[in-house]
């Protein structure tokens, strides 16, 4: 019985050796990640790129409102958008002390505003006064002056 594990060990590791490459001729290729690409998580931002800020999936019942707040970097334009399937009417806005931007109906809503500087405090609203719940795609961006 010894004997049979040994073999099928000696087997497995010539196995490896043979199919894992050990002398292979062909070059090796370098790995990529997701960072490494321009414009991606961590990697370098080209200038006049929009950036996404946040992005997920919001439940929104009946007569509910959901808030996210956001602080700007600096001077650009705020971009919302919110998509869902189905027949809910739902309302997107920005507010900054006071509604700037809003839209109201059927999926898709967007909008949009301008910031004036670093360190302005932004509110993102959606409210669904529908008789319908809704679950949307929420994604906000932000293009940079």
């Amino acid at each position: 019985m010894r004997w049979i594990t040994v073999a099928l060990a000696a087997c497995f590791f010539l196995g490896c050796c043979i199919f894992d490459g050990c002398e292979s001729d062909e070059p090796e290729r370098p790995e990529t990640s997701v960072n490494d690409t321009p414009g991606t998580n961590g990697g370098p931002t080209p200038a006049g790129t929009p950036e996404t800020i946040d992005s997920r999936y919001v439940r929104l019942p009946t007569h509910s409102d959901e808030q996210f707040t956001w602080t700007s970097t600096g001077p650009g334009l705020l971009m919302a958008s919110l998509s869902w399937p189905g027949e809910a009417v739902l309302t997107l806005y920005l507010d900054k002390g006071g509604i700037v931007a809003q839209q109201q109906g059927a999926s898709p809503l967007s909008v949009s505003a301008q910031v004036g500087g670093a360190g302005e405090l932004w509110t993102i609203g959606m409210y669904n006064a529908s008789p319908h719940s809704a679950t949307a795609t929420y994604t906000l961006t932000f293009l940079p002056d």
